[in-house]
């Protein structure tokens, strides 16, 4: 049976297996649009400084098959980046660590995702429906991660066991702006 595991990027254990880094790179920069992301360079400064983990999802044999980011707030968390190998795609490994990660925290879950215009996007965004996440129904605008980058419309999805009034997604919005974007428009 395969045991797949998450387990923190730069912990002690992995920062020295330069392969774990290579890989988590490779994932990330090729599931994510480049303005969908970050410069990968900045990630380790900001996981030992930020309420920022990233993690690495890895299987039996530590092969690096997937990776997960996210923020820890106070008041809710903020899954940032979220994907697997594709060729593992569909074998519910996604699905496994997503209910990990919903079991590990009673506050709030929130995240992003590109609006629902083609059927790759309606899928991502029907996987987390089933795993109990609603589309929020305000229009969101991904603030651009850098001067070299685009700001991206998208779409708000929450898992929570209330439902998220506008005044508390507003002040959600304001803290991802703040603090994973370093942006302080107003919402």
């Amino acid at each position: 049976m395969q045991t797949i595991k998450l387990e923190h990027l730069y912990s002690d254990k992995s920062e020295s297996k330069s392969t774990y880094i290579s890989s988590a790179r490779q994932i990330y920069e090729s599931s994510f649009p480049e303005d969908e992301r970050r410069d990968f360079n900045l990630i380790k400064a900001l996981d030992k400084n930020t309420e920022l983990d990233f993690c690495i999802i890895t299987n039996n044999q530590s092969d690096v098959i997937g990776i997960l980011s996210y923020w820890n707030f106070d008041t809710f968390v903020y899954i940032e980046h979220f994907a697997t190998q594709e060729e593992k795609r569909g074998l519910g490994i996604g699905s496994k660590i997503l209910t990990e990660l919903v079991n590990t925290f009673s506050k709030p879950i929130v995240l992003e995702i590109e609006l629902p215009e083609n059927a790759l996007a309606k899928r991502r965004m029907e996987f987390y429906q089933r795993h109990g996440f609603a589309p929020q129904p305000y229009n969101y605008v991904q603030p651009p991660y850098d001067k070299t980058k685009q700001s991206v419309p998208m779409l708000i999805m929450t898992k929570s066991k209330e439902e998220i009034s506008k005044e508390c997604y507003h002040s959600i919005i304001k803290e991802l702006h703040q603090k994973v974007y370093n942006f302080e428009k107003q919402v």
